[in-house]
């Protein structure tokens, strides 16, 4: 019964309002990405791809892009 009590007590005092302990760091590791290599490479990528869709024939783009049927449907077969 001593730890229900003890649990109750717990959960109780966390509810009370207290001031926020926190830290701060006076010298702060930032490490920043190369955001503009990372665009450059993108524009690249599109531009590239563009200019490829251009440049290959009708039929091969249109058959590069074509749907796929991922499953047959056998529900007709089965019924039969």
């Amino acid at each position: 019964m001593r730890l229900r009590e003890i649990v109750i007590g717990v959960k109780l005092g966390a509810l009370l309002p207290a001031a926020a302990q926190a830290h701060v760091s006076e010298q702060g590791f930032v490490l920043l990405l190369p955001t503009e290599v990372y665009t450059a490479a993108g524009v690249a990528a599109v531009t590239l791809t563009v200019l490829a869709l251009f440049a290959l024939p009708g039929g091969a783009v249109r058959g590069s892009l074509r749907t796929a049927r991922l499953h047959r449907d056998t529900s007709s077969a089965r019924s039969k």
